[in-house]
């Protein structure tokens, strides 16, 4: 019961501001969601970081979980100074650069400044949004409170993951036409295969390129504009004599019969015999 003159406690008297405290914290979610899948995929193929590695395993626990720990304690103490709606602005300034810091990032520590940056985002914000809300209920509706906290959040968190992981295969048939060709590179000397390698693997149009054995060294597929832009690109990689190509065997697609769409569960987690 609330006593005349005192401000009314609970969900139903305070339901907009209950409303947009969750819908912080389901916007936390969805920055820490984001982040669960994005630097994963960019640590691998951007930095070359193994998904398993120690470095990425401290950047995630070491820099967000740390951080975070630290300032769910200063929150509570930054609070009773400045404000509750003010260590909430903060939180959320501190989580801007958080996107260009991804996009842009030159070098892995880079990733790992955006990583302590989301720590101190949830650590500000949906720490101080739970404390809020509890402060708005009764008291035989703090369990509630809190449930609907932590569910908001993790939807947030798993919307993200499922945003972000979502796969979307374009037909490029409809926004082009361009040549895909099956190439058979066949080099003079095999101690220049490292120069080769390392041409290709800058190279746009290279799709995929794969070391293989027998008489071919290098199987790889080419997207050009047309059997013009093809004809060009491999007379410069013959041409090259740093390279060593000694002939391309080229081999034009005329449609696809089967798309790789991932691999089989079967085979990625059949125990070995």
């Amino acid at each position: 019961m609330n006593r005349p003159g005192e401000p009314l406690h609970g969900i139903r008297y305070n339901l907009d501001q209950f409303l947009h405290q969750l819908l912080q914290v389901l916007l936390v979610g969805l920055t820490i969601g984001m982040m669960r899948t994005v630097v994963p995929a960019l640590a691998e193929s951007e930095f070359g970081v193994p998904r398993n590695s120690f470095v990425l395993l401290t950047a995630f626990v070491v820099a967000f979980g740390f951080v975070k720990g630290v300032l769910n304690f200063v929150a509570g103490r930054l609070s009773e100074r400045i404000g509750r709606k003010q260590v909430l602005v903060l939180g959320w300034v501190v989580a801007l650069p958080i996107p260009a810091l991804v996009l842009w990032a030159p070098n892995w520590s880079w990733i790992v400044a955006a990583t302590v940056l989301l720590g101190i985002n949830q650590g500000l914000t949906w720490s101080m949004t739970q404390t809020a809300k509890l402060d708005l209920t009764h008291a035989d509706q703090r369990g509630l409170v809190i449930g609907l906290n932590e569910f908001a959040g993790y939807v947030g968190v798993a919307g993200a993951g499922i945003i972000t992981g979502y796969r979307a295969v374009i037909d490029v048939a409809h926004l082009s036409r361009p040549v895909n060709v099956f190439a058979e590179i066949i080099l003079a000397k095999h101690a220049q295969g490292g120069q080769v390698e390392r041409r290709l693997a800058a190279m746009e149009e290279v799709v995929e390129c794969w070391e293989v054995t027998g008489a071919t060294d290098y199987l790889a597929r080419f997207t050009c504009a047309d059997l013009a832009a093809y004809e060009a690109l491999t007379t410069r990689l013959i041409d090259d004599p740093g390279l060593g190509v000694s002939r391309i065997v080229s081999h034009v697609a005329l449609r696809p019969v089967r798309r790789f769409a991932g691999y089989p569960q079967s085979l990625l987690f059949e125990k070995p015999r």
